[in-house]
């Protein structure tokens, strides 16, 4: 009789993000920040590394590619102290800001992020 083994759950972090984005937009079975899909479009990453504490979120403000500076768009939480945006089919550079729960916005300057490569941040409130 053979013993089964316990599977471990994989960590929630950008590079599994990515490939289970690239596989179900693609079929492929791995991509990489700095890759295109298939079809040839870029994926852009920006990570935000801050705990922002239990019950808060953080969104992303901007210009372009789906971004308006009128309203955010939630960032995925994918640690205790790490959130994420993920998006596909940017192919210009692009200025962003984030923000916590939508409302205070993060101090300093505005972001400026490039397409289809892996961004950290360190935001500040």
């Amino acid at each position: 009789m053979t013993e089964k083994l316990p599977t471990k759950k994989a960590p929630a972090n950008e590079k599994a993000a990515v490939k289970k984005i690239a596989k179900k937009k693609t079929g492929a079975k791995r991509k990489t920040a700095t890759e295109k899909t298939a079809s040839g479009k870029p994926i852009t990453i920006v990570v935000a590394k801050i705990d922002v504490g239990y019950g808060n979120h953080l969104f992303m403000r901007g210009d372009g590619h789906g971004l308006s500076w009128d309203r955010g768009i939630l960032m995925t939480n994918t640690a205790s102290d790490e959130w994420m945006l993920l998006a596909e089919g940017i192919e210009e550079d692009f200025e962003c800001k984030v923000l916590l729960n939508d409302a205070a916005w993060s101090k300093g300057e505005n972001i400026r992020i490039k397409a289809g490569k892996k961004s950290v941040i360190l935001p500040e409130f």
